[in-house]
């Protein structure tokens, strides 16, 4: 999965990979996205997801020097990367799979070591 996880790494533009402020709160977005499956208060992660995301296009407008047409492709492109991440965790969840226990328990042996 390493070799996907990095594919996707970098289909993210430079500039906004680069930024951790960015990152972060895409990984907000994807923590309050509201299409899982059995949320309790789906208004309530809707609510935090409509904030991070109008942060996340302030921030983008303030990087890209006030231009609205650049930072609403940037924004975009962002959105684009958020749905690809369903594609990864597919194919690592697939992976998994193909892995016997033994395999498993080396790979964790050799992280933690």
């Amino acid at each position: 999965t390493s070799v996907v996880d990095y594919r996707y790494y970098l289909s993210f533009k430079e500039e906004l990979r680069s930024n951790e402020n960015v990152m972060l709160i895409l990984g907000l977005m994807v923590v309050f996205e509201a299409e899982t499956i059995g949320l309790q208060d789906r208004d309530g992660v809707s609510r935090q997801f409509s904030f991070y995301s109008s942060l996340l296009q302030r921030l983008l407008y303030s990087l890209d020097a006030n231009d609205s047409v650049r930072s609403s492709a940037d924004y975009r492109h962002l959105l684009d990367r958020m749905n690809a991440l369903g594609e990864v965790a597919s194919h690592a969840i697939t992976m998994s799979h193909e892995l016997d226990s033994t395999d498993v328990e080396r790979l964790l042996h050799e992280f933690l070591e």
